[in-house]
């Protein structure tokens, strides 16, 4: 009877830990998200300079670099779909 006792215990302890280890990747994910999100609102506002002083080619330049945020925010945010 005891080992059962010890064995639903066990189980809770590791469901517990589990759970702390996932809450932690997931609170480091938001906030690689949030950073991301800074950097493709920098981006934007660079675009908008070079848009606004007709500087085609720095404004092309940002939106590739914009392009790839975007899709390396979606990775993140599909991975993270997956996860739960």
């Amino acid at each position: 009877m005891a080992s059962i006792f010890m064995g639903i215990g066990i189980n809770n302890f590791s469901a517990l830990e589990t759970r702390r280890k996932d809450e932690m990747i997931i609170k480091q994910k938001v906030q690689n998200a949030l950073e991301l999100l800074n950097f493709v609102d920098f981006k934007i506002r660079q675009v908008q300079q070079g848009a606004a002083k007709g500087n085609h080619v720095q404004t092309k330049e940002n939106f590739e670099e914009l392009i790839s945020m975007i899709a390396l925010l979606r990775n993140l945010l599909l991975d993270e779909e997956k996860f739960n």
